[in-house]
């Protein structure tokens, strides 16, 4: 995980708490947020476009969960995830 000096401890959060995932061509970016958007923590991860789409997906759950876990946030509090990827979608053809 990518600790951040400005993060603040689960204590301190305003639930319930958000997630932001940025793919990227290269890097999965995942953050969480408190309801005052306050950082809580914060990690990336290769998004290795050869395994694809279903690995990148099993592995940014996977990482979000340790990052929610290592920053002691309960995955039951996650209000709602925001996704951004590059380009356009098809969401029917699965990409």
């Amino acid at each position: 995980m990518t600790e951040d000096k400005q993060s603040i401890s689960i204590d301190h959060a305003a639930l319930p708490l958000f997630v932001g995932v940025d793919v990227g061509g290269t890097n999965i970016k995942i953050g969480v947020v408190d309801n005052q958007g306050r950082t809580l923590g914060k990690t990336t991860i290769p998004t290795l476009n050869e395994t694809g789409p279903e690995d990148a997906l099993q592995r940014t759950h996977t990482a979000l969960l340790t990052l929610l876990r290592e920053r002691e946030a309960p995955y039951e509090q996650v209000a709602a995830v925001g996704l951004g990827t590059p380009g356009t979608m098809d969401i029917p053809a699965g990409m």
